[in-house]
């Protein structure tokens, strides 16, 4: 779909949720993170104070929500730290979709109660 679209305008409701470009639209969201791969990944994790870190998915590297490539650069030159991965990760346009418009369906499809005989 981001291939077909330039903007994109979600509706709950009623009312306007977002309308914007896809590429703004995915870059904004909440589930966007950074991977980080460097040489002393302690000595990163303290670097990037105030952050959401996660690093339970991987041996080798830290998940850094809430901030850009740029910061976590700037800091790892500042702290003498030596990077060998840095890659930004965007949830999915579902995903994306799903996040802003929860809470906010007009209609939900529910199962229907089955009665005795």
């Amino acid at each position: 779909m981001a291939q077909l679209v330039d903007n994109v305008i979600v509706i709950g409701k009623g009312k306007l949720i977002a309308s914007t470009s896809i590429k703004g639209l995915l870059s904004d969201n909440t589930k966007s993170s950074v991977f980080v791969r460097a040489n002393n990944l302690s000595k990163t994790r303290n670097s990037i104070k105030g952050q959401e870190i996660s690093d339970g998915n991987f041996k080798d590297g830290l998940e850094v929500y809430g901030v850009k490539t740029d910061e976590i650069g700037k800091l790892a030159h500042q702290s003498d730290i030596t990077i060998y991965e840095l890659v930004t990760k965007n949830a999915s346009l579902e995903e994306v979709f799903l996040e802003l418009t929860e809470g906010k369906e007009e209609f939900q499809a529910r199962i229907p109660k089955v009665g005795k005989s």
